[in-house]
């Protein structure tokens, strides 16, 4: 039980660390915007690989920009998981 309260309370310190750094907090949010554009832009996509591609950056970028918020909201997690698996 220590072992899983050490891993939770581990990655709001790195949130921590990356929310008081001015440089990193404005990039965050660039990823985060263009995350979902790369979401949002693949309904206009034609060519299946270059879908898969597109939507596989984006989803990964609102991981990693959800991942570093400084209070995760735990419905945007559940929202990514359901559109990565369906």
């Amino acid at each position: 039980a220590a072992a899983a309260s050490t891993a939770v309370t581990a990655a709001p310190a790195v949130a921590a660390l990356v929310e008081r750094s001015y440089r990193v907090h404005p990039a965050l949010n660039a990823l985060g915007n263009a995350s979902y554009l790369a979401l949002a832009s693949g309904f206009l996509m034609t060519d299946l690989l270059a879908l898969r591609a597109l939507l596989a950056s984006g989803y990964l970028g609102l991981v990693c920009f959800h991942s570093l918020q400084k209070k995760p909201l735990w419905v945007r997690w559940l929202g990514l998981g359901l559109g990565c698996c369906g």
